[in-house]
């Protein structure tokens, strides 16, 4: 269990909210079984509500519930379901899989979407069979394979399902995962055996990075979402002796390894803080910064894997969802003094500011479906 520090966070309902939700257990003691069928038949991925469609139907064509994917409070389904086809379209095999459920090709979703089923794929009974999976568009980009593998996943056991198949056994197993619910033994296990086959390939690169940083700021944008104002406190870190990597630039294994082995990890909330949580095993403490008022419920969930000190540093000076400005806050400030660190110019910090301010209020005008939440808490 994390030990957290909420020193530097803004008080507010949003606070109150995530102070009481981190303070209780999201770990669920219960035994996972793995259900098989015979002569089932997995659909294809389909557009529609939440994730969409698709999943394992039983040899009467009837669509098997426990091949959804559930998720939130409330467990609800956030991807499956039958839908009409076209039953001489299916394509029989004669061969036997284990169904993990629908991949998208984004490091957060793989983390906490797409690795709920996983932890079945290796134990000895199933080291034969197909791992099938749904993927909304194309294939499995190869730096995620790549993470597969680090799961004990061959490639060639890798199977898309992109028309109706029949195969001559269908194993689910139970969500080891429930995205922003619940962890179990099984998902922690999945996650441990990434570091246990990450430590065999004896990666050399990096291997005295005992402070890092960890930015967004080359991510290139593919639509209308980002931060602003991460640059500047990318820029504190850095000057006081923290290390940037960017992600994005690094294959999926260096990457692990370098979070694996910091002592002291800076982080924005995201996609990135949530690999920090599970792979962070040699790290002290880690910073990450808030760069949106409400709370991320994956992340608390996340953390509990963690067991040393997480530091949550409010810097968000927005109340839009999407688009974010970040900055030098009250906080972060606070969060200087307490720990004596080195401060940035006064001048370059205003005019970076400044910058930042610009461009976001640029693109908040220029798109106004981005989600404006002030009303959302009291401040």
């Amino acid at each position: 269990m994390a030990m957290y520090n909420f020193k530097y966070m803004n008080a507010n309902k949003y606070t109150e909210e995530f102070i009481k939700d981190a303070n209780k257990s999201h770990f669920e003691a219960k035994h996972l079984d793995c259900f098989s069928y015979n002569n089932a038949v997995i659909l294809p991925w389909r557009i529609g509500k939440e994730w969409g469609y698709g999943g394992v139907l039983d040899s009467d064509l009837s669509f098997i519930k426990i091949s959804e994917n559930k998720g939130g409070e409330n467990k609800s389904t956030r991807f499956g379901g039958s839908y009409e086809f076209d039953s001489d379209s299916i394509e029989y095999v004669n061969d036997k899989c284990i169904y993990i459920g629908p991949i998208r090709n984004h490091w957060g979703h793989i983390l906490v979407d797409c690795c709920s089923r996983v932890w079945a794929c290796n134990k000895k009974e199933f080291e034969s069979y197909k791992v099938a999976y749904l993927i909304d568009n194309g294939t499995i980009e190869e730096k995620y394979i790549c993470f597969f593998e680090l799961l004990g996943i061959k490639r060639e056991r890798l199977c898309a399902v992109k028309n109706p198949q029949g195969f001559s056994e269908v194993v689910i197993p139970e969500q080891s995962y429930i995205p922003g619910t619940s962890w179990t033994k099984e998902y922690k296990l999945t996650m441990e055996s990434v570091l246990a086959n990450l430590e065999k390939l004896c990666i050399a690169k990096h291997t005295d990075l005992d402070k890092i940083y960890i930015s967004r700021t080359h991510w290139k944008v593919r639509d209308i979402y980002g931060e602003y104002g991460e640059k500047v406190l990318q820029k504190l870190f850095e000057i006081n002796g923290y290390y940037t990597i960017y992600p994005e630039e690094l294959e999926i294994p260096e990457l692990l390894h370098i979070i694996s082995h910091a002592k002291s990890i800076v982080t924005s909330m995201g996609t990135n803080a949530h690999a920090v949580a599970l792979f962070a095993q040699n790290a002290d403490d880690v910073i990450i910064l808030n760069k949106r008022f409400l709370h991320v419920k994956h992340q608390v969930v996340l953390n509990e894997l963690f067991d040393k000190e997480i530091i949550y540093i409010d810097t968000y000076f927005s109340y839009t969802l999407g688009i974010y400005l970040m900055g030098i806050t009250k906080n972060v400030l606070r969060y200087c003094q307490d720990k004596h660190l080195k401060r940035l110019n006064p001048v370059f910090v205003g005019l970076s500011f400044v910058s930042s301010l610009v461009g976001y209020h640029v693109k908040v005008h220029w798109y106004p479906q981005i989600k404006n939440g002030k009303g959302m808490i009291k401040k």
